[in-house]
C-alpha cells in the first residue's frame, strides 16, 4: 500500500528475536501462526481481514502503518519505476477498516513519518505494546544488509537505513496528487482531522498545476461486480484464520 508496511516488516523481523518471520508478503490466514510462537506476517490490504478477526483471537497483535496520503499516491514501487503504484481509494479503504478495530487493546498505529525521523521511539512504542518481544538490535542501527529478500529490496526501493527523505515527496509530483483529487475528492479535512494540516491553506501549492492522469498500477475505480467478489473473500479469509487457529490450539 506503499505505506512503509515492508520496512517495519524488515525492522521488526530484523531486530526483535522472532520464532517465525513470513520472508515475503504473506496473508494472515495462508499463515497462521503456530500455538506459542511468535510470528511476523505482513500483506497490505489484511487490515480488511484484521477488522474482523482482531478481536476473536486474543494471540493475534496488530500493527497498522498509516502515511500521509499524498505521498502514498505519488509513491512508486520498485517492480515498476515507470508508474505510481496506489491510489486515493485503495488508501481511504485501508483507513476505514482500521479504524473499525482501533479500540483493540492489540492494535498499534505507527505513522510512517514518525518511523523514519526516530525509529529507535517506535521500537520502544512496540516494545510496549508486545512486552513479549525480545530486541536484538536497535532500529536505527538497521540498513537491510542481513536478511533482506529480493521482494522487499524492490519493495523498499533499494537497500539502505531509514531515513526521512520520502516525507513531502508529493510536493514533486503534484500533478499526479491533483488528478487524484479530482478522482477521489479532497483531501483537506482528512488531513486536518488526522495533523497532517492545520488548514487548506497547502492547496495554495497546487493552484495552476496540470493534473497528471497517468494510470497507476492500481484500479482507481472497482466495478461492482469485483468488489462484491473482494469483500465475499475478506470475509472467506477471516474465517480460514479463526478456524486454522481453532485446530491449531486444540
Amino acid at each position: 500500500m506503499r505505506s512503509g508496511t515492508t520496512l517495519l516488516s524488515a525492522l521488526v523481523s530484523d531486530c526483535f528475536a522472532l520464532e517465525e518471520a513470513c520472508e515475503s508478503e504473506t496473508h494472515l490466514w495462508r499463515a497462521a501462526p503456530r500455538n506459542r510462537k511468535v510470528h511476523l506476517t505482513k500483506y497490505p490490504g489484511d487490515e480488511v481481514v484484521f477488522r474482523h478477526v482482531l478481536k476473536k483471537d486474543p494471540n493475534l497483535w496488530f500493527i497498522y502503518m498509516l502515511r500521509d496520503p499524498r505521498d502514498v499516491v505519488v509513491s512508486i514501487h520498485g517492480m515498476d519505476r515507470s508508474t505510481y503504484f496506489t491510489n486515493l481509494r485503495h488508501w481511504k479503504e485501508s483507513v476505514e477498516a482500521a479504524h473499525a478495530i482501533r479500540d483493540c487493546p492489540r492494535f498499534l498505529e505507527v505513522r510512517y513519518e514518525e518511523l523514519v525521523r526516530d525509529a529507535d521511539a517506535v521500537q520502544r512504542r512496540v516494545m510496549d505494546f508486545m512486552p513479549f518481544l525480545k530486541k536484538t538490535a536497535d532500529f536505527s542501527t538497521w540498513d537491510g544488509r542481513k536478511k533482506l529478500t529480493p521482494q522487499y529490496a524492490k519493495a523498499l526501493n533499494g537497500v539502505r537505513k531509514v531515513d526521512p527523505a520520502s516525507i513531502g515527496a508529493w510536493r514533486r509530483h503534484k500533478g499526479r496528487l491533483l488528478a487524484q483529487m479530482r478522482l477521489h475528492g479532497d483531501l483537506s479535512e482528512t488531513l486536518i482531522a488526522l495533523g497532517y494540516e492545520k488548514n487548506k491553506a497547502w492547496l495554495q501549492e497546487l493552484e495552476g498545476v496540470e493534473p497528471n492522469e497517468r494510470l497507476g498500477l492500481v484500479a482507481d475505480r472497482i466495478p461492482a461486480g469485483k468488489a462484491f467478489r473482494r469483500r465475499l473473500r475478506e470475509h472467506l479469509h477471516a474465517r480460514l484464520y479463526l478456524i486454522q487457529r481453532a485446530v491449531l490450539e486444540r
